[in-house]
């Protein structure tokens, strides 16, 4: 999109920085309230984040609501962004944790028949062994539907949040004499 001279006096605006494949989304979005997406440009530091210039008139009807219903819409846009951070927070820390224990656990089954020594250390040897392959195979299990579950949770929290973003785009839109 090409710059143009601002003019302060009659028209209010606003800078975005947004992931570029959100990018779409977000000026669908914010077109709701008035605004006008005038320049897209690259971010000076972040290859996957554009910054969307808006534009809308100074002097619009219903100003006041419109602004109000922005900052709802901006907050389930943001807490789409926390969920999608967190979404397999839980099953990374099982897995990050169950890995680690049996990295511990094949150390111990390697060493212990040269520390030991004798049929003590092989039999160390085979247990720790044994404990490593079934925290590998059980928690890897067990983190699976865990992923499974938090996935599940993330969409509907999601969808969720699409919901009420789209409510309240709808109801923006009869603010500005759109659809009813």
């Amino acid at each position: 999109m090409k710059m143009m001279e601002k003019n302060h006096n009659e028209f209010d605006y606003q800078v975005i920085v947004a992931k570029k494949e959100k990018t779409d989304e977000l000026i669908k979005n914010y077109e709701c309230f008035g605004w006008v997406a005038i320049d897209s440009n690259q971010h000076a530091q972040f290859e996957n984040l554009v910054e969307i210039e808006f534009s809308r008139p100074h002097k619009i009807q219903n100003k006041d609501n419109l602004q109000f219903m922005q900052v709802n819409m901006e907050h389930y846009i943001n807490q789409k962004g926390r969920l999608e951070r967190k979404k397999h927070s839980k099953s990374l820390i099982w897995g990050l944790s169950s890995g680690i224990i049996a990295i511990f656990l094949i150390i111990f089954a390697v060493f212990s028949p040269i520390k030991v020594g004798g049929n003590v250390g092989i039999t160390l040897c085979v247990v720790y062994a044994f404990l490593a392959f079934s925290i590998l195979t059980l928690c890897g299990i067990g983190i699976a539907k865990l992923a499974k579950i938090e996935h599940f949770k993330f969409e509907k929290e999601s969808k969720n949040c699409d919901n009420l973003i789209s409510k309240i785009c709808k109801q923006a839109k009869t603010f500005l004499g759109g659809e009813k």
